[in-house]
């Protein structure tokens, strides 16, 4: 499988404005982990109140192998509402001298590179931890960085998930892909990549706004940092809230697509296997 961004699955609208294939998003707080501290608060509170029991939580179990989840701070998550995804074993790939020169950290795109053996094993951790800390198995999984081999999508479909993330779509177990890109505002530690990646970012807005296309609004802790950052991210949420967009979780976003695609109204591409 292909997991550059796929032009082929961009979403198709019909011509109604009033289709419920359009104008929603799904809310994301990526790389939830004890840690954070008081970051999940103010990431949550970002999101309206109407939206929070829809908000997907990217949980990693051992966030760098040394904040595991524990039962404390699951039942902090779970207070919330909304939806927990499996998001890697420790979000780590190993230490990276030019990573951290270019961003500020070590290599975290856990799953890139890491074979199959490997990766089955730190699925099944991950879904263990995360079963004995929420009292149940997360039924969706998002690689870290959206990075991830092609034979991770059969480890996925083995261990039971419902789907998996990837930038520009989800991959369901059936094989179904549904465009729905992820707006990112995470590009590591170093202001200059913020100033970089602000003007195209601001694009990709205006275009998901003025066709009304679905999308997932991704946050991570780290988008605090950079007041810029943030305060692009704060400005679309308001928009958003003005006008009127709905925010609907990974089931519903799936739902509506399996009503609509049979009728040609949603965007989808051949199916492939999960």
């Amino acid at each position: 499988m292909d997991f550059s961004p796929n032009t082929d699955a961009q979403t198709k609208f019909p011509d109604q404005p009033q289709s419920v294939w359009a104008r929603f998003y799904v809310p994301e707080i990526h790389d939830v982990h004890p840690a954070m501290d008081d970051r999940l608060d103010a990431l949550a509170a970002f999101f309206p109140v109407k939206a929070r029991a829809a908000i997907a939580y990217l949980a990693v179990p051992h966030w760098a192998g040394d904040a595991p989840i524990d039962a404390a701070f699951a039942s902090r998550v779970k207070a919330f509402g909304g939806v927990i995804v499996l998001h890697g074993l420790n979000h780590r790939r190993g230490p990276s001298a030019l990573h951290r020169l270019v961003h500020g950290h070590d290599d975290r795109r856990e799953f890139a590179g890491l074979d199959a053996g490997e990766a089955a094993m730190r699925i099944e951790r991950g879904l263990i931890h995360l079963g004995e800390t929420f009292g149940e198995r997360p039924r969706w999984f998002c690689a870290p960085g959206w990075r991830q081999e092609p034979e991770l999508a059969d480890i996925l479909r083995r261990a039971g998930f419902d789907g998996f993330q990837l930038m520009d779509r989800l991959v369901l177990r059936d094989g179904g892909e549904i465009a729905l890109p992820a707006v990112n505002f995470d590009v590591g530690e170093r202001a200059f990549w913020h100033a970089l990646a602000r003007p195209p970012r601001a694009a990709q807005i205006r275009r998901l706004l003025e066709r009304g296309a679905p999308f997932r609004l991704t946050l991570h802790p780290g988008d605090l940092d950079h007041p810029a950052t943030w305060r692009q991210a704060r400005d679309l949420m308001k928009r958003l809230d003005i006008e009127g967009w709905r925010a609907v979780s990974l089931d519903e976003a799936v739902t509506l697509w399996r009503t609509l695609n049979s009728v040609g109204q949603a965007g989808s591409k051949s199916p492939s296997s999960l």
